[in-house]
């Protein structure tokens, strides 16, 4: 896997959590 698709996943997911506020 690339470094920046991982990097792009996280970017994406972390917002999803934090606004279903699961973070």
């Amino acid at each position: 896997m690339n470094d920046k698709m991982i990097t792009s996943e996280l970017i994406l997911v972390f917002p999803l959590q934090n606004s279903s506020g699961k973070l």
